[in-house]
């Protein structure tokens, strides 16, 4: 068995996915600077023929105003995977893996915004404050299946993945299908 733990403090703005929390900013570059906090957590542990995988993470973030935004105050986020994995399933050295996957998504947190509703004359601009829930609705649900096998001679892996999706975006919407392949050669 095998596990994995990581906390992540993180303030500094060049290392914040460009300085921005949670990816928020504005149309003319401004970010919401801020710090964000996580854990993530992994358990990998054989199930008899079988490999299975949990992982988790979750944190708090929360920033200052970037223009229209005025202040987000602790966002909290969370995401999770849980995955079975064998191998040597019809030739050797191939695999295959089944996955469920809740995507990385604010669970919680507002955005305060400063709307600008009014400019009387030698006054400045005047402001509303509203808050916009940060919080998905709803969750996107992902459901797996991958295969792989090595190439010939060792030259290079051959994959494969169906993918069905709830929720894409973590909007209400219809089951969605996707496929992809994957070719590496090794030289």
């Amino acid at each position: 068995m095998r596990a994995a733990v990581q906390l992540v403090w993180e303030d500094d703005p060049d290392r914040l996915g460009r300085g921005a929390v949670l990816g928020l900013g504005t149309a003319t570059g401004e970010r919401v600077e801020g710090v964000l906090a996580a854990a993530r957590l992994g358990v990998e542990m054989p199930l008899g023929a079988w490999r299975l995988s949990v992982e988790g993470e979750g944190g708090m973030a929360e920033g200052g105003g970037a223009g229209l935004i005025a202040r987000v105050p602790a966002v909290g986020f969370d995401g999770m995977r849980l995955g079975l994995a064998t191998e040597a399933v019809g030739t050797e050295g191939d695999s295959l893996g089944l996955f469920l996957r809740r995507p990385l998504a604010a669970t919680g947190g507002r955005a305060e915004i400063a709307l600008p509703v009014a400019a009387p004359a030698g006054a400045g601009v005047a402001h509303a404050r509203l808050e916009a829930d940060l919080a998905a609705p709803l969750r996107q649900l992902d459901l797996g299946i991958a295969y792989g096998r090595p190439l010939a001679a060792g030259h290079g892996w051959l994959s494969g993945a169906l993918i069905a999706t709830e929720n894409t975006g973590h909007r209400a919407g219809p089951v969605r299908l996707g496929a992809m392949a994957g070719l590496r050669i090794s030289f």
